[in-house]
């Protein structure tokens, strides 16, 4: 009787069980990705830019994120300097983000593996 083949392109290897194994345990919860979103929403919009409070005059684009004299963290819109919205939004967003990026980014590593698994010949169609 002939010997199965593997059908998958690619090998098993050591490096692909390790990464299989530093894969997030659990997806995030809907009410994770629900909070994540909401600090999003209402944190201030756009691509921000970050300068030193003494390039922020003459910076075109924005919102703007730089710290002021007394050190505190300040997202303002060119033209008008002040907060575009909430500071405790925006603090609370940037607050969040040393782990939310890290999070999401796990998620979004976990589902292209899925999509690469499937893809493959033989894979999991």
């Amino acid at each position: 009787m002939p010997k199965e083949q593997n059908t998958f392109e690619k090998p098993i290897t050591l490096a692909s069980l390790v990464e299989l194994a530093n894969r997030p345990k659990q997806p995030p919860s809907e009410q994770r990705l629900n909070e994540i979103e909401e600090r999003c929403r209402k944190a201030t919009s756009g691509g921000w830019i970050v300068a030193r409070e003494s390039d922020v005059w003459g910076t075109i684009g924005g919102p703007v994120c730089y710290m002021d004299e007394d050190n505190a963290i300040v997202v303002g819109q060119p033209g008008d300097w002040g907060p575009t919205n909430d500071p405790v939004d925006d603090a609370e967003f940037i607050a969040h983000a040393r782990q939310d990026v890290p999070d999401l980014l796990a998620e979004v590593r976990r589902l292209r593996s899925l999509i690469d698994l499937n893809c493959e010949p033989g894979g999991l169609n």
